[in-house]
């Protein structure tokens, strides 16, 4: 079972059919349907009779539609509780570089490349030369180039 299968679900239910589901999502009405119909052969339960008016819940799919909620609604809170905690988390990234200015626009270039957000900088001199080649070969320390 996929998150998104329990979205579709519980977006055909609130819609009340297939089609209104599948505008509301801006999706293949197509598309909608299988997974509905993976998920019920998943569960071994009709989940919805299917009709020309739209939808409506059979007593197995009632059951399944609080805990698809429930679910949906965890699942949300599992990814804002992440996002805040990544939020506050600050990486320190250690450079080795040679005394220039050049290498402000490498950090940037790099930075939007990795989408690295509470950054904290430690500009390793070349004069520490011994420690970039431990960090090197003890992989805390990769090679980048901005070229």
């Amino acid at each position: 079972m996929h998150s998104k299968q329990l979205h579709y679900f519980v977006m055909t239910v609130r819609k009340g059919s297939i089609a209104a589901a599948a505008r509301a999502l801006d999706i293949a009405q197509p598309a909608i349907s299988q997974q509905l119909a993976s998920l019920e052969r998943e569960m071994r339960a009709t989940l919805l009779e299917r009709s020309f008016s739209g939808v409506n819940l059979t007593p197995a799919g009632e059951i399944f539609y609080k805990h698809a909620v429930k679910l949906l609604t965890e699942i949300d809170s599992a990814k804002v509780a992440l996002e805040a905690f990544q939020a506050g988390q600050k990486r320190v990234v250690k450079i080795g570089m040679l005394h220039n200015t050049s290498i402000i626009k490498c950090v940037s270039r790099i930075l939007k490349k990795y989408k690295l957000r509470n950054i904290v900088l430690d500009p390793v001199m070349m004069s520490q030369s011994r420690w970039i080649l431990r960090s090197l070969i003890s992989r805390l320390l990769t090679l980048n180039s901005c070229e």
